[in-house]
Formats: C-alpha cells, sequence, structure tokens
C-alpha cells in the first residue's frame, strides 16, 4: 500500500463549482512526472484544440491511456467502466498494474465531478478531490449509484460514477497499451 506522502500535494480547485476536470487533469499530469502543469493549461489547449480535457496527459504529454472507447465494442470490457457492485476486483487489478484514472463521480445529485483514483485500499479508495483533496471513499460509495434527488427512486445497477480514463507513464507509441479487463 502506498501513503498520501507518495502523491504530489493535491490541487484545489478555488470555485467549488467549475474547472474541476482541468484540475483533476493537471494533477494527473503531476503524478506522471510533469509537477509544472497547471488547470490553466489544460483549460487553455482544450480551448484551442477542441478535445476533451481527459486527453491532455496522453496527447501532450505522451501518458498511456485507456479508455472506453478503446473497447466500445466489446460490451464486457465497456460495461465495466461504469462502476458498481462487482467492479472492486477490476479497480484493484489496474491500481495494481501501477495505473491511475480519472473518474466522474457524483456527489450532488445530477452534477459529474472528476476526481483522480490512486490507490485501493482495504476501507475504500483515494482519491485527489479538487474540492476536498485526498480522501478515502469507501468502496460500498465509490461502487455505488451515486447521489440521486430526494424524488428519484433506486433502481439496482444504476450506477453513476465511471473511469474516464486509465493512466499510466509511457509514450505516444504505446498510448492503448493498456490489457482490457
Amino acid at each position: 500500500m502506498t501513503t498520501i506522502a507518495a502523491f504530489p500535494e493535491p490541487y484545489l480547485q478555488p470555485d467549488r463549482n467549475q474547472d474541476c476536470g482541468y484540475y483533476a487533469a493537471a494533477y494527473l499530469a503531476r503524478c506522471l512526472g510533469h509537477p509544472d502543469v497547471t488547470a490553466g493549461q489544460v483549460k487553455a489547449w482544450r480551448a484551442e484544440t477542441r478535445k476533451h480535457e481527459t486527453a491532455y496527459v496522453h496527447d501532450v504529454l505522451g501518458a498511456q491511456w485507456r479508455r472506453f472507447w478503446d473497447v466500445f465494442a466489446d460490451e464486457p470490457a465497456r460495461k465495466v467502466f461504469w462502476l458498481g457492485p462487482g467492479t472492486q476486483g477490476w479497480v484493484r487489478d489496474w491500481l495494481g498494474r501501477g495505473w491511475i484514472a480519472q473518474a466522474c463521480v457524483h456527489r450532488i445529485p445530477g452534477m459529474g465531478h472528476a476526481v483522480v483514483l490512486l490507490e485501493a485500499r482495504d476501507d475504500g479508495v483515494l482519491l485527489m478531490d479538487p474540492i476536498y483533496g485526498h480522501v478515502t471513499e469507501p468502496w460500498d460509495w465509490f461502487l455505488g449509484p451515486g447521489a440521486r434527488r430526494d424524488d428519484e427512486p433506486f433502481t439496482p445497477g444504476r450506477c453513476c460514477h465511471f473511469i474516464e480514463a486509465w493512466y499510466r507513464a509511457g509514450d505516444k507509441s504505446a498510448a492503448t497499451g493498456g490489457e482490457a479487463a
């Protein structure tokens, strides 16, 4: 098990209502050996290229990545990116092989929030949340459906949290070199 000290200091967004994806992408870059990347650089790159910020560490910095879209036609592999009960082993496997991820979670009903998934622990997952910093969230919450509106009935199997992409240091020639789940 890694300790929080092994990861860069949290990179917090000043406005809790905007830019979490840019801060998460910049933090991923910092974890992968690029300590000077800022959310502003990621935001400017997105404005210039019109590519989603999850592509920044791959396209600009050459990190390997594995996305939902890489396995879109493969139903079992594609489906698991949408977290839910039974996916803890899949998450642990990726993290155990040296990958980290940008994930989308729903702390507030109807609102996605970007976080960086750093490691698996017995009591949950270690995240870098651009609002709260390093936080360990329980497995049941991380693999669960996320926040729902009070008037929204619970639907078994409906999971809102998902992995946007897995990343690890590498070069662009191995950009989709991650093994399928």
